[in-house]
């Protein structure tokens, strides 16, 4: 009779092993507070189907604990706009289209650098408000609204093609989950920096992919002095938001 080996099951190589999820959100939190500054650029893909998909190009910067300058440049005009935080009050101003002329909005400072932010940029201000949270990228309680069950949170390393150079590249991969809301976020193995944010949710009725946003630069630690967050002439007229 002919003897049967079984051969133990093949392990998977690290690249595709899972790992512990909680604990590499809680290496990235400490070293996110551990910077007093960051500054980051980004492109953003915001996608209601049937209402509108618009591309916006993202530069932040902000500085510990309350001082933030940003740019949102959109393919489409009219969702562009600067923001700027001098710690008591945000300043933030749009462009001008044939329906509707720009003009300065100002507001006191309530704790939320993107408070009262216009739709659709409140998609991609989540990311702004990760650095001052004490837990980035753990998504907020009203995330996945409708549904009561608990964020589901798991974590692997994963080959995945770099969202810049296209290069294949070793990547941690968070995903979250509640209901049919879902968060994708790809995190460099080494720095932990943000490559890549993809969120799916319902809107309208419908499951789609409603922001997918690609880091293209992002610094913790950069040099940013604190007049850098000051409303300005030049962001009055607008020479900021080019």
């Amino acid at each position: 009779m002919r003897r049967i080996v079984l051969s133990p099951p093949r392990e998977k190589p690290d690249d595709e092993r899972p790992v512990d999820a909680r604990f590499l959100l809680a290496e990235l939190a400490q070293r996110w507070r551990g910077s007093q500054t960051l500054e980051y650029r980004s492109e953003a893909v915001l996608n209601h189907a049937g209402e509108f998909r618009v591309t916006v190009q993202v530069h932040a910067r902000l500085r510990r604990p309350n001082l933030a300058r940003v740019s949102f440049l959109a393919d489409q005009r009219e969702f562009s706009q600067m923001r700027v935080c001098d710690g008591r009050q945000l300043f933030s101003r749009g462009t001008s289209t044939p329906l509707r002329p720009a003009y300065t909005i100002t507001a006191p400072y309530n704790g939320r650098l993107t408070a009262d932010i216009a739709h659709p940029l409140d998609e991609i201000a989540y990311s702004l408000d990760q650095f001052f949270s004490r837990k980035p990228f753990m998504p907020p309680s009203a995330w996945g609204s409708g549904s009561s069950e608990p964020v589901k949170i798991e974590a692997r390393r994963e080959k995945r093609p770099h969202p810049v150079t296209g290069k294949i590249i070793s990547v941690f991969r968070i995903r979250f989950v509640r209901g049919v809301f879902e968060d994708l976020l790809f995190l460099e193995p080494v720095s932990l920096r943000p490559l890549e944010l993809i969120r799916t949710g319902d809107h309208a009725g419908q499951v789609q992919k409603l922001l997918h946003e690609t880091f293209l630069d992002f610094r913790l630690g950069a040099n940013l002095l604190p007049a850098l967050f000051t409303w300005t002439d030049a962001d009055e007229k607008r020479e900021t938001l080019r």
